[in-house]
């Protein structure tokens, strides 16, 4: 009874803060962020390729147009995550014989989101049962919905946010289940399948890479697990080669080339060399230091007032880290510094600090320090 009136209070909240007039919109209108995301899923989901001339119907688009090839902006991860849910929008139009006025393809699409944020959260109480950390689940619904992603599920459901922490989460959840059991080489081989899922969402996300890193690290270290070789097992590689064939594969049938800069995709190349190259070395450090801490403190988007999971997890995780540092942790503590400092570097080229813009590009590090939390707390007693 009590887990029934728990289920029914946390979707009675789902409710009252949904977006109220979606299910009153026919159709995501180019060329936005939000519609580039949507038109991935709308084309698989309808048209089972990646030809876009229904999405853009201007030649050129305003997006991506090269060689007569037109595509969204934004990368495809989310839309075969959200792509099923499109499909079955459809079916029930057709079933129902809908008008515009109420679209079911628009309403299951917005239901993806919260649907991928539901997993995560279900994720991560598998995850506390695996480091049998004994938090209550309801600690685990508050530091997502309190991060700010819950936004992104219930308004901007088009956005990636969700579907980043989802695909993080997954990866930390199968990293766990691969140091528990390292003799079950089906993790081996699904963890690069996970990884390619991640990049797809978004590409800039590079650092999903060391995720298994520091997951086996750090039990390794702070809870003591046996130490595993993950990246040089041979069922790891062989399906790391499947999934880089695959991501080149996507990449020519999205774009009409084989793409590795996503600078490309943005229609932004050049960027981030001109940001280098119109500042000396001390200008970049000054700027860096000047404004992550306007990323941390700043009363406006700032980690310490409106994402405390991301900001506590940062924090501890080096506390944790300095605690025991030492010749064995010290590439832990690089490689988790650079997971960081990718992202944050994003924001600070985008010169999006102290902005939304920039906020929610930071939201995808909230499995990682919620991670990190946990170990800290499994293995101190500061808490």
């Amino acid at each position: 009874m009590k887990k029934f009136l728990g289920y029914t209070f946390v979707i009675t909240i789902l409710l009252l803060s949904i977006k109220v007039d979606y299910r009153l919109v026919s159709d995501i209108y180019c060329c936005k962020d939000d519609h580039d995301y949507y038109a991935h899923a709308e084309t698989i989901a309808e048209d089972f390729d990646f030809d876009y001339d229904n999405q853009f119907q201007e030649k050129p688009n305003q997006r991506y147009y090269v060689n007569g090839k037109q595509a969204p902006s934004g990368f495809v991860g989310s839309g075969l995550l959200s792509a099923p849910f499109i499909y079955v929008g459809n079916l029930l139009n057709k079933f129902f014989n809908t008008s515009n006025i109420f679209n079911f393809k628009i309403l299951l699409y917005s239901f993806s989101s919260i649907f991928y944020l539901y997993l995560t959260f279900k994720i991560f109480i598998k995850i506390n049962l695996l480091l049998n950390t004994e938090l209550k689940n309801i600690f685990f619904l508050i530091v997502l919905l309190g991060s700010g992603v819950s936004y992104y599920a219930l308004e901007r459901y088009s956005m990636t946010p969700v579907y980043e922490i989802f695909t993080s989460s997954l990866i930390i959840y199968t990293s766990i289940k691969l140091c528990k059991n390292p003799d079950q080489n089906k993790y081996y081989a699904i963890l690069p399948l996970l990884l390619l899922v991640g990049v797809l969402v978004k590409w800039v996300h590079l650092y999903y890479i060391f995720i298994p890193f520091i997951v086996k690290e750090s039990l390794y270290i702070f809870l003591g697990y046996e130490k595993v070789k993950i990246y040089f097992n041979k069922y790891f590689l062989g399906s790391s080669l499947v999934s880089i064939a695959l991501f080149l594969m996507l990449s020519k049938l999205i774009y009409g080339q084989i793409l590795l800069n996503p600078e490309t995709v943005y229609n932004t190349s050049g960027f981030v060399s001109s940001y280098f190259n119109n500042q000396t070395l001390t200008e970049f450090f000054i700027n860096a230091v000047k404004n992550s801490f306007i990323i941390l403190f700043t009363q406006e988007f700032g980690l310490f007032w409106f994402n405390s999971v991301l900001f506590i997890g940062l924090l501890l995780s080096l506390l944790n880290y300095f605690k025991k540092l030492s010749k064995k942790n010290l590439l832990l503590f690089l490689v988790s510094f650079l997971s960081y400092a990718q992202v944050f570097g994003i924001v600070l080229m985008w010169q999006s600090t102290a902005s939304a813009y920039g906020f929610r590009y930071l939201l995808n590090l909230v499995p990682l320090a919620l991670f990190q939390f946990l170990i800290f707390y499994k293995n101190t007693n500061y808490l």
